[in-house]
Parts: C-alpha cells; structure tokens; sequence
C-alpha cells in the first residue's frame, strides 16, 4: 500500500498541473514568512541600525537588551538570550543555530537552588560566528575575528584571530594586511 502511495504521489507531482500550483504556494508561503519576520524583528528589537536582517525562526530573549550595528545577519534557528546586554558590531553575521547566552548559574553558591548570572556579551565589527557555535556571557569577540562552527566560547576572543572547539581555542592569526573589507 505505501509503494502505491509513493507511485501515485510521483506521478502526480510529475504533471505540471500539479507540481507549479505547489512551487507557487511554497514561494507565496516562504514571502509571507519572510515579511512576518522582519515586521517581527523590527518591533522587538528597537536599537539595530540599517540593513539587519533576522530569519523569522529566531529566538529572541529580552529583546530590548538586544543592540545592533549595521547590516547584522542573524541565521536560521539562532537564538539571543539578551538577560544582560548583547552588542553587535556593524557586518555581524551569525550563522545557522548560534546561541548567544549572556545568563547562567552561579555554582559558587552554597547548595540548589542556584542563583542565575548574568553577564553581557560584546561582538566587534565583521566578527562571522560559524554554526552552531555557543558565545557564552562575560565574552568579548575582537573585530573580524572568525569562530569556527561548533564552538564553545567561554573566554575573550582577540581580534583577527580564528578560534574553535570545546573550549574554544585561538587556531590562527589572520593577516591583517591582507586589506579584505568586512563580511
């Protein structure tokens, strides 16, 4: 039964007659996706300069806590916990599943339930944050420094720098003579 159904449904979406009004709805869909997220992101995020752009499935946390320079791009899936303050540079670009966390847990204390901490996050201008990567609060990111997919960063980035893995760790020092522009 589910081999003809897989038959049947090939050969539907083979005709033309059916395959365009679904070509055309998913494209209608996706427009309409597109002008609720940024209609969306501009009502939450009141301090951003020109150009952002936020994909519609972003997670934003205490969005008034949330502070962008110009043409910042915010991927799929990220998501900004702003508990403290998070600031980002002109030509940010955060990919795919970035988390930003600026609140946590102070295990310092004496026993559960722990007391939350919370320290803001600052990126620098052209900083290009790989997928999946996790920035932690009290971090600071230098300019054009590039964080590899998947890391962890719990400590300073230096500008010009490539960091990656759990801890994040500095990789390579980019050429700043290179004259390159930003992102």
């Amino acid at each position: 039964m589910k081999r003809r159904m897989l038959r049947l449904e090939r050969a539907l979406l083979g005709l033309a007659v059916f395959a365009w009004p679904l070509s055309a709805l998913e494209h209608a869909v996706r427009r309409l996706l597109w002008l609720w997220g940024r209609l969306r992101f501009g009502a939450a995020v009141r301090h951003r300069g020109l150009g952002c752009v936020c994909h519609w499935a972003v997670d934003l946390k205490y969005p008034e806590n949330i502070f962008l320079g110009e043409r910042v791009i915010i991927g799929v899936n990220a998501s900004l916990g702003a508990h403290s303050p998070i600031r980002l540079g002109d030509d940010v670009h955060l990919s795919r599943d970035v988390h930003l966390e600026t609140a946590g847990l102070d295990f310092d204390g004496k026993s559960p339930p722990f007391q939350h901490l919370s320290k803001p996050i600052n990126i620098a201008r052209g900083v290009w944050i790989g997928s999946r990567a996790t920035i932690l609060g009290g971090v600071s990111i230098g300019e054009y420094a590039v964080i590899a997919a998947g890391a962890v960063v719990s400590k300073d980035v230096p500008a010009f720098t490539v960091v990656a893995g759990v801890p994040a760790r500095i990789i390579k020092v980019i050429n700043q003579d290179s004259g390159g522009t930003s992102c």
